[in-house]
């Protein structure tokens, strides 16, 4: 009977499920540590993608940005200028003279540096702002200068494609994989400022930047006729027109100030999935 009782006050079986209970809670304890670093570590590898991702957008709309900021317009136009009999002696010869002269815009230039070669080595540029460029001149700054003026296409959206070959410095080399996946768009508004939006899609994520460049000048038209000139259409009819000279005495070329542009900000979108 006594032995029974000792048994029964006995602790030492107490004690293993002591030590199992607290063996069990630090195994837990470890799990929970090694399912947190598990996942913090897939949150930086996360985080390391999608930063290696925007360096990737944010270099390739750098480098068309400074493509682009090669790229100078210049508008064009011509001077035409004659004369016209105003005034005649009493036997019919002209002693007098009337001068006029006129403004034609012609095709502006559009260099775009080494925007310039087209993927199939056609001619042309990359980016063919040139027609918008021309439009505007002749709608905004040579508007009521110009008798004739290139018609405003309005602003378009031009594809433009990195291709990163061996050549590729080092810094960018690191980025070819993703720089060779950017889809890149340019576009021009009726201020000339040119927008960039460079697109990345992996998986279902599609990562977007954008840039900005503002021009550094306007096209302005600057010529300043001679005092005993005015603004004529065309040379007149009729019988007079064999006495006009020419009928077009002097043709020049005329050339505003170009027009070139440079980078204002780069700035990252929301992603979308």
């Amino acid at each position: 009977m006594r032995q029974l009782i000792q048994k029964l006050r006995s602790q030492s079986g107490a004690s293993i499920l002591l030590a199992l209970l607290f063996l069990l809670v630090c195994m837990l304890a470890a799990a929970t540590v090694l399912m947190a670093a598990v996942s913090n570590a897939g949150k930086i590898r996360s985080n390391y993608d999608e930063q290696q991702r925007y360096l990737a957008l944010s270099s390739a709309l750098r480098l068309a940005a400074g493509e682009l900021a090669k790229a100078e317009y210049t508008g064009k136009y011509t001077v035409t200028t004659w004369e016209e009999p105003a005034e005649w002696d009493e036997d019919g010869v002209v002693i007098g003279w009337t001068r006029y002269y006129r403004l034609d815009q012609a095709e502006g230039a559009f260099a775009c540096g080494n925007l310039g070669q087209q993927p199939d080595n056609s001619a042309g540029c990359m980016v063919p702002l040139l027609e918008e460029l021309d439009g505007l001149f002749g709608k905004k700054e040579a508007k009521g200068e110009l008798e004739t003026v290139k018609d405003y296409p309005g602003s378009k959206t031009h594809a433009l494609r990195l291709r990163i070959d061996g050549t590729t410095s080092i810094l960018l080399s690191a980025f070819s994989d993703e720089l060779n996946k950017i889809q890149l768009t340019v576009r021009m508004d009726e201020s000339r400022r040119i927008r960039l939006i460079g697109t990345l899609t992996e998986g279902s994520q599609i990562y977007r930047m954008e840039a900005e460049l503002i021009p550094t000048g306007a096209p302005v038209v600057s010529y300043a006729p001679p005092a005993d000139h005015f603004p004529g259409i065309q040379p007149s009819a009729g019988a007079q027109n064999e006495i006009v000279k020419g009928p077009f005495n002097a043709v020049k070329a005329g050339e505003i100030s170009s027009v070139k542009w440079e980078l204002a900000w780069v700035v990252k979108e929301a992603e979308e999935g």
